[in-house]
């Protein structure tokens, strides 16, 4: 037994490639899952977060490549980082990103092709390489906020859905390949 007092931090790849894991509660005392926590959990399809997480960071591929169809971090005011690929290649048909999370790394979302939907801070600066690339049903322009300085490499790549987009004024780069493969897109408009 683990006092409901005492922070606790899970390891990396503690629950790794468990082919039956369909539905995980984190505590409110658990304040980081480590790289690849979740990895592979093909049937993982549902995390519940308590209200008042004291979950403060989600590291490296936490999450990639399982079956998760929901994840709501509203109840995680301490949340400041997502690492890299911790939400890639999931079923996610949308996600919200609250504006307590600062920090994002490389491939966040990448190849989600159930997103349709997604909310972004308005105060969000920037979009890390591979962000959200192959989310090809993606809807709308949430992604181009109106603080967004830094478009990574790759980072909207093979988008399919978007007609327009506006690229905001505070835009001072766009890396390589970062809006190639959008087939659907008619109209730039740089204010």
């Amino acid at each position: 037994n683990i006092s409901p007092t005492v922070d606790i931090t899970i390891g990396d790849e503690v629950f790794a490639d468990c082919p039956n894991l369909s539905n995980v509660r984190i505590g409110r005392t658990v304040t980081s899952l480590g790289n690849g926590t979740f990895n592979g959990c093909k049937a993982l399809k549902k995390i519940n977060i308590m209200a008042g997480s004291k979950l403060e960071d989600i590291g490296d591929m936490a999450f990639y490549n399982t079956a998760l169809e929901v994840l709501d971090l509203e109840y995680t005011p301490n949340l400041k980082h997502l690492g890299a690929w911790v939400l890639a290649r999931t079923k996610l048909k949308e996600f919200s990103l609250p504006n307590h999370v600062k920090s994002l790394d490389e491939g966040t979302l990448f190849y989600n092709s159930n997103l349709v939907t997604l909310e972004l801070p308005k105060t969000l600066s920037y979009l890390p390489d591979y962000m959200l690339a192959g989310c090809e049903n993606l809807k709308g322009s949430h992604f181009m906020t109106q603080n967004m300085g830094y478009v990574g490499d790759f980072a909207i790549y093979n988008h399919s859905q978007h007609k327009a987009i506006t690229v905001p004024l505070k835009t001072y780069y766009i890396g390589s390949y970062a809006m190639a493969g959008m087939t659907s897109l008619q109209e730039i408009t740089s204010e």
